[in-house]
This record gives structure tokens, C-alpha cells and sequence, in this order.
């Protein structure tokens, strides 16, 4: 799947070149002028990675990075700063406010390429430690949930297996409608078997 990127910029060149290089990597691209506008997209839309300008009318790029790491839905997504090269402190206020990383400008394609895919490589590697980490309590849960259900079906296996004694000379039907319950107990019991086995290999 085409990771897509979000480049938000006032200034048409910078926002339509940094979009063209990102867009020949094999990126998806949006832009926005403004960061209301990229707001509204974020909001509508999915996005791996965000470009932001710092220097913007309006909102500027502070106040949106500071939505998005107040929004549950996005405060994990990668925002990459564009700030002035003379002013060293905006990269510093942009890690303070919890960005990924920054650019001065003006700055080579270059290094807005390296900086794209180190922070995109970063992302695809915590959504596969958090998708590893879901699928461990998945398989907690199954073992727990496989553990909890065994002991009453032993049981109730057990009384099956006594009413077969006290029933299979007197009520042929009776007797039918136990074995099929006994035998419906065993399949229970194999598929709590496999449950248990996943979570014994988890531990593994």
C-alpha cells in the first residue's frame, strides 16, 4: 500500500516542489496551503507522515502539531518541521512540542527524501511492534478464556458419562440424546485443546 504524506505549506513553490520529489519516491501526496486546511484533512483522511511549515497566516504550524499530539486518533503520526534557518529555536520548540524530526530551509531534496523515509521506517516498524504486541494479548486472552471453560466441561463431561449408566437401559432415546451430548462435550474439549496450544506457543 502507497504511503501517503501530508505537505503543508503557504508558499505555493516550496509546498508544489517538496510534493514533486516526494510524489517521484512512489509517495502519495497531499497538499495544503494552511494549517486549517490540513487540518481538515487530517480529520477526513489517513496519512503515514506530515511536512509542516512552521511560518504560516493564521494557524501556525505549532498550534496544528499541538492538535495533533492532542488528538488520540493522531498523536502518534510522524510530523516532520520546516523551519527557518535562522532560527535554530524552532527546531528546538518543534521536538519540545513532539515532532519527529525537522528541516531548515532552504534545504536539498536530498535530505527531505532521507528524513521522509527514516521517519516512515520508523512508523512501519512501531505498527508492527504494536500489531506483535496486540497478537500476544490475543493469545492471552485465548488461553485464559480456553483455561476458565475447561474445568466445567470436564464436568459436565463427567455427569454425561454417569447419566449414561443410569439411563442406557431404561430409554433408548434418552440414551441417544447423552451420547450425542457426550460427544459434543469431546468436541468442545479438542477445540479448548488447540486454544491452550496457541497460547504454548506464545510463550515459546
Amino acid at each position: 500500500m502507497t504511503e501517503q504524506i501530508l505537505v503543508v505549506d503557504d508558499e505555493p513553490d516550496t509546498r508544489e516542489t517538496m510534493a514533486l520529489f516526494l510524489m517521484h519516491q512512489g509517495y502519495g501526496v497531499q497538499s495544503a496551503a494552511n494549517a486549517e486546511r490540513a487540518w481538515e484533512e487530517l480529520c477526513r483522511k489517513t496519512f503515514d507522515l506530515v511536512v509542516l511549515d512552521v511560518m504560516m497566516p493564521g494557524m501556525n504550524g505549532f498550534d496544528l502539531l499541538k492538535k495533533i499530539r492532542a488528538t488520540a486518533a493522531l498523536k502518534n503520526l510522524p510530523v516532520i518541521m520546516v523551519t527557518a534557518l535562522d532560527k535554530t529555536s524552532d527546531g528546538v520548540r518543534a521536538f519540545e512540542l513532539g515532532a519527529d524530526d525537522y528541516l531548515t530551509k532552504p534545504f536539498v531534496n536530498a535530505e527531505l527524501i532521507a528524513r521522509t523515509s527514516t521517519a516512515l521506517r520508523h512508523r512501519r516498524l512501531e505498527n508492527e511492534q504494536s500489531r506483535g504486541v496486540q497478537l500476544e494479548a490475543f493469545k492471552e486472552a485465548l488461553g485464559r478464556i480456553a483455561h476458565q471453560m475447561n474445568q466445567p466441561l470436564v464436568q459436565l463431561t463427567r455427569c454425561s458419562r454417569q447419566l449414561f449408566k443410569e439411563v442406557e437401559e431404561l430409554d433408548p432415546e434418552l440414551n441417544s440424546i447423552r451420547r450425542d451430548l457426550y460427544d459434543q462435550c469431546v468436541r468442545i474439549q479438542l477445540i479448548l485443546k488447540q486454544l491452550e496450544k496457541i497460547k504454548t506457543l506464545n510463550a515459546q
